[in-house]
């Protein structure tokens, strides 16, 4: 009987203990996050990505100093290009290599599309642009090595 009763007085206490936590627990589940505050695209990695990859754009049209009509059309070749890069991966008809080597192709037609977009200052930028994030992805690289 003292063990039953050790054993019961013992679950009670942890009960008591664990009462308050798991309230806790609860409302900063349904509480929605405040601004600032790490949201799905914070936690999930693709959402992640997607953000990062909008940022970029974002900086890099404001390095650039794209117009209105720039930024349409840029979007629109994305657009496109997207829809032509799934459309070969879910060919079935195709071999990896061959979806590869569309894949490719299509993501150097957009990028030829791209320079028609820009002018030659721009362009300029680009370049410089690519070569620093090279350069630093080298260096990085050889950091870790």
């Amino acid at each position: 009987m003292k063990t039953l009763a050790k054993i019961t007085l013992f679950a009670v206490g942890l009960a008591v203990i664990a009462l308050p936590l798991l309230n806790a627990a609860d409302t900063d589940a349904t509480t929605p996050a405040p601004a600032g505050k790490q949201t799905h695209a914070g936690r999930h990695p693709r959402m992640r990505a997607l953000m990062l990859r909008k940022a970029v754009r974002q900086r890099v049209a404001q390095k650039l100093n794209l117009t209105d009509e720039q930024k349409t059309q840029l979007k629109t070749t994305r657009t496109n290009t997207v829809a032509a890069v799934k459309a070969i991966r879910a060919d079935t008809s195709l071999t990896p290599e061959q979806k590869k080597a569309k894949v490719r192709e299509t993501l150097q037609t957009a990028r030829a599309g791209l320079k028609n977009v820009l002018t030659a200052e721009q362009q300029a930028k680009i370049g410089k642009l690519r070569r620093l994030i090279r350069a630093r992805r080298q260096a990085r690289g050889a950091a870790g090595v």
